[in-house]
């Protein structure tokens, strides 16, 4: 069992993290929508996009977190 965390912001990285620790991610899969507005967002000045709840994506995120570290035993 991974006794660590990886510092990443590779959401894909850390889905697989947990699919490696035996669980199936999909309550976060959705999470891997976001790719197209990081990409985006960064280096599209002009882009222009719909308002969104990001504390919801936030707290998903906390969520997914929170659940690997308990998997790995992170303290």
């Amino acid at each position: 069992m991974a006794e660590w965390l990886p510092f990443t912001h590779d959401l894909g990285a850390l889905l697989n993290l947990l699919q490696e620790l035996g669980e199936t991610p999909a309550a976060y899969e959705g999470l891997t929508e976001l790719y197209f507005f990081v990409v985006q967002l960064r280096y599209d000045d002009e882009l222009v996009i719909e308002e969104l709840d990001w504390s919801v994506c936030f707290a998903l995120v906390e969520r997914l977190l929170e659940e690997i570290k308990g998997r790995c035993s992170v303290s």
